[in-house]
C-alpha cells in the first residue's frame, strides 16, 4: 500500500527507494573504520537494516525502535525513517512537527533525501511554518548534492520568488554547505 504524501511520492516507496542500499553502505563503513570503533557501526548498520525489514513488513512498533536506536545516534538514514514514521503516523501518532525535527536532524547531517523533504515541508507548511526561502534553500542545497528532482523544483518554485529572495535562499544554501551543516539557518 503507498501512501501519496509529497506531491505524488509514495511515502513507502521514498523510504524503500531512499534505504534500499543504506544498510550495505553502512555495513560498508564499519569495515572502513577501527576494530575499536567497529562495533558501534555494526549496531546501527543492524538497526537500520532490522528496522527498514521491519516497516516493510508494517512491523512498525518493531521499526520505530531500531529506528530511533540509531537515529538518537546520529545516523541520518534512520533519522529520515523516523521523521517518514511521524510524518504518515506508522507505528507512532502522526506529528507533522516531530517528523519536520527528524528530517532536519538528517539533512543536517548530509541525507539527500532529508534534504529534499525540507524543501517540499518548507513550501507546503506541513510541521513547520510556511516559508519559501527557507524551502528554496533546501532544495538548491539537494540540487548542489546531486538531487534532480530538487534541482527541478528549484527551477520550478524559481518562478513564485522575487530575485532578494532567491539571492537570500542561496545565500543561506551556500553557507550552510560552505560551514559543512553547521550554519543552516
Amino acid at each position: 500500500m503507498s501512501l501519496r504524501v509529497f506531491g505524488g511520492i509514495g511515502m513507502y516507496s521514498l523510504v524503500c527507494q531512499t534505504l534500499k542500499g543504506a544498510a550495505a553502505a553502512l555495513r560498508r563503513l564499519a569495515l572502513a573504520v577501527s576494530l575499536a570503533m567497529a562495533g558501534t557501526f555494526v549496531a546501527l548498520a543492524d538497526d537500520l537494516s532490522d528496522g527498514l525489514a521491519a516497516y516493510q513488513a508494517r512491523d512498525f512498533a518493531t521499526a520505530l525502535k531500531h529506528f530511533r536506536k540509531a537515529a538518537e545516534e546520529e545516523a541520518a538514514d534512520a533519522q529520515l525513517h523516523l521523521g517518514a514514521m511521524y510524518f504518515n503516523g506508522h507505528g507512532v501518532t502522526q506529528d507533522r512537527d516531530e517528523a519536520a525535527r527528524w528530517f532536519h536532524k538528517a539533512a543536517l547531517r548530509g541525507n539527500l533525501e532529508a534534504q529534499h523533504i525540507l524543501g517540499v515541508i518548507y513550501w507546503d507548511g506541513r510541521g513547520v511554518t510556511r516559508d519559501y526561502v527557507s524551502s528554496y534553500m533546501w532544495f538548491d542545497i539537494a540540487s548542489q548534492n546531486g538531487s534532480k528532482s530538487a534541482a527541478d523544483s528549484v527551477r520550478r518554485i524559481a518562478a513564485n520568488l522575487s530575485s532578494p529572495d532567491i539571492s537570500e535562499a542561496k545565500r543561506r544554501a551556500q553557507a550552510c554547505l560552505a560551514s559543512n551543516y553547521r550554519n543552516c539557518d
